[in-house]
C-alpha cells in the first residue's frame, strides 16, 4: 500500500513493504530525499559485514581475559594445589580490578591530553581488564617480559585503535598512577 501527500516543500510517501514494515520518505521538489526512511515496525535490518572479520567488541577481550585468568589458575594449582589456585585467583581479581580502575583514569587523562578516544566506558573497562590480565599472564612464560610488553602495546593499539605514541603516553600515565597508589599504600602501612 502506497500513499502520497504534499507537505509544501515536497511529497511524503507512505508505503508498506513485503515484511509489513511501514516506511515514510519525504521527497523534495527536485526528487531528492528530504528525510531518511524510518522503520516503525519489525526488526532493524542487519548491518552489512564490513571488510575483514566482524566480531563483537566484547568477544575477543573476554576470551583474552579468560585465557589470562586460566593461566594464573593453572600456575597457582601447579605451585600450591587447589588452595594456592584459589588464593592466586583472588589476588589476580583484586589486582586486575584496581589496575582497571587506574587504567580508566589513565585513559581519561590520555584522552584529554592527546584529544583521542578509548571508546565507550563499558567496552573500555572489559578491554583494559583483558589487556592487563592477558599481558601479565604472558609474563609468566620464560623470557615472558619481552612477549608481555609486545602483547601489552599490541593489544592497546589494536583494541583501542591507538597510535604507538598514544599507547606509550597512556602507559606512562598508568605507571605514574600505579606508583602513586603503591606509595599511598606503603605510607598507610607505616
Amino acid at each position: 500500500m502506497v500513499s502520497l501527500s504534499w507537505i509544501g516543500r515536497g511529497w511524503t510517501v507512505y508505503h508498506e513493504d513485503s515484511k509489513g514494515t511501514k516506511n515514510v520518505e519525504e521527497i523534495g521538489e527536485k526528487g531528492t530525499a528530504i528525510m531518511a526512511k524510518l522503520n516503525y515496525q519489525g526488526r532493524p535490518a542487519a548491518r552489512p559485514e564490513s571488510e575483514g572479520v566482524q566480531f563483537s567488541e566484547f568477544k575477543v577481550p573476554l576470551i583474552l581475559l579468560v585465557i589470562g585468568l586460566l593461566a594464573y589458575g593453572v600456575l597457582g594449582m601447579y605451585a600450591a594445589g587447589p588452595r594456592g589456585a584459589a588464593l592466586t585467583m583472588g589476588f589476580v581479581f583484586l589486582v586486575a580490578a584496581v589496575q582497571t580502575v587506574l587504567g580508566i583514569v589513565a585513559a581519561y587523562a590520555t584522552a584529554m591530553i592527546l584529544k583521542t578516544s578509548f571508546g565507550e566506558l563499558r567496552s573500555a573497562v572489559v578491554k583494559l581488564a583483558a589487556v592487563i590480565v592477558f599481558s601479565s599472564a604472558v609474563a609468566l612464560l620464560p623470557m615472558g617480559w619481552i612477549f608481555s610488553l609486545i602483547a601489552y602495546f599490541g593489544l592497546l593499539v589494536w583494541m583501542f585503535g591507538l597510535e604507538i605514541f598514544e599507547a606509550f603516553v597512556f602507559s606512562v600515565i598508568l605507571v605514574v598512577l600505579r606508583m602513586v597508589v603503591v606509595m599511598g599504600l606503603v605510607g598507610m602501612l607505616r
